[in-house]
Formats: C-alpha cells, structure tokens, sequence
C-alpha cells in the first residue's frame, strides 16, 4: 500500500532586512534557484509552503526591510505567514498548530540565516515530533562557512531527490 506523503516548505526569512546589501554564501541567486524549485514543486503537489517572517528585520532603516527579497517566486497572500521574534519558527507562533491542521508529517526547510532561524526552526521541528530535513542549496548566510555546515550537521535533502519522494 502507497501512503501518500504530507510535507510541507517553510521558507524562513528570505527578507530585505537581513539580505540587502550583504553577501550571501553560498550565492543568492544559487540559493533561490533551488528555493523557487522547491516552491513550485510544492505548488503543482498543492502541498503547504508557509513564508515565515521575522518582526526584527523592521527594524532595518529602509523602508522595505520586512519585505521578501527580489528574485524569490512569492506572490503576496498566496502562501501562509508566520511572524516570529525569535530564531525558533515554532516559538510563541501557531506554525506547529497550522501544520497539525493539515496533517503535515515532515518539513523541508529553506531560508536565511543557516546558523540561526534555520538551525533553530529545524530543531524546534524535530522537539515537536516531526521529520525535518533541510533543503540541501536551499539555505543561505552571510558567513562564508556556516551554510554548508548545518547541511552537513542536520538531514538535508536534494531537490530531485524530493522530486522523486512526492511523485
């Protein structure tokens, strides 16, 4: 018997206010190509994406810091937000609520910072009993080193091997 898989993509952070004007490692435009894979993989599988948003990137000094960034495939209102304040998707926030709600079993997680919101959300994943692997070029930082060690440290997953799992 064939069980059908319930994943979700939490996009976490990819926001103006953290982004803007840094270098990323690896390279952004690298980063988002397999993010906006991964998007609409989901999308065409109508599988959940939630766009998790940190309230601290307000307080950047231009105007458009809490925005997503340029480049990522997200069209405002078309996936759920998270606003959080800390590193921890899952704290104070409804995310392990909502994805209960849609009886999501693993996460795939991709974003900004790998060292931080990534590293925290994908152990807050984990505490709470779901499978959580992250999306192996999907995760991105501004030190130099930081990005490849989480996808060496934590379970990562490759796009097309994704691909495969939810055909």
């Amino acid at each position: 018997m064939n069980k059908e898989i319930k994943a979700a993509l939490l996009v976490i952070d990819l926001q103006k206010g953290f982004i803007k004007n840094y270098p990323c490692f690896p390279n952004l435009e690298l980063t988002l190509e397999y993010v906006n894979g991964t998007i609409d993989l989901f999308r065409k599988k109508d599988l959940p994406v939630i766009v998790v948003k940190d309230l601290s990137a307000e307080g950047e000094s231009f105007p458009d810091a809490f925005d997503l960034i340029d480049g990522l495939m997200i069209e405002e209102g078309e996936f759920e937000v998270i606003e959080k304040t800390l590193t921890n998707s899952f704290w104070k926030t409804d995310l392990e609520d909502r994805l209960r709600s849609k009886g999501v079993e693993f996460v795939v997680i991709a974003g900004f910072a790998a060292e931080y919101c990534v590293y925290g959300t994908y152990q807050g994943a984990t505490e709470r009993g779901f499978h959580a692997l992250i999306l192996k070029n999907g995760i991105t930082t501004l030190n130099e080193n930081y990005a490849l060690m989480i996808e060496h440290a934590l379970n990562d997953i490759s796009y097309f091997t994704l691909a495969k799992l939810l055909s």
